[in-house]
């Protein structure tokens, strides 16, 4: 049995209603929660602590967002379904895979080949269509004509969660600057 699906580890329904004494309320979100497995996408030895609202410790000295901020600034996004989603810092895969059942599209960056690579792994494993994660340094800037495929037309919401205080003008020349950020 995989560490993931191991008992005792807790469940996706030990996250929501975590999420809920959070006060995060929106239905998709937390269903979205709720089908996609934490577990999944954090590092095996810490499959123990996937179901709490904390972060878990990933390679290179990195945390996983924790998830009520996920939450929170999903939420935050007001996703229908139809947009592309920029995601910079990928980590593990489990805050893609959420924007992933809640947007059209998900291109995340992450800086980390071994992360990025784990990541797409770790989507695949768990069915998650409809991303595209590349290598690269999304503070560096993104080529209009990348696989980003983002331009000022696409009305692209942004969700960059590396640990920014701000959105460096460079990092997004192609994306229409009326969609909505959030940073944490």
């Amino acid at each position: 049995m995989p560490a993931w699906a191991r008992a005792g580890a807790g469940s996706p329904e030990d996250l929501v209603r975590a999420l809920r004494a959070e006060r995060i309320q929106d239905h998709r979100v937390l269903a979205a929660f709720r089908a996609v497995p934490r577990a999944r996408f954090v590092p095996p030895e810490a499959a123990g602590q996937a179901y709490l609202d904390a972060p878990v410790r990933i390679p290179h000295g990195q945390v996983t967002t924790q998830p009520s901020l996920i939450a929170a600034m999903v939420t935050a996004l007001r996703l229908t379904g139809s947009e592309r989603v920029l995601e910079v810092g990928t980590g593990l895969g489990f805050q893609t895979a959420i924007l992933a059942r809640l947007a059209g599209r998900v291109v995340s960056v992450e800086r980390f080949a071994d992360l990025a690579a784990q990541a797409r792994a770790n989507l695949a494993a768990a069915g998650v269509a409809g991303v595209t994660v590349v290598v690269g340094d999304g503070t560096l800037g993104v080529r209009a004509d990348s696989v980003l495929n983002l331009d000022a037309d696409s009305g692209a919401e942004r969700s960059a969660t590396a640990g920014r205080d701000d959105i460096p003008a460079i990092t997004y020349p192609s994306v229409d600057l009326t969609g909505r950020s959030y940073l944490a």
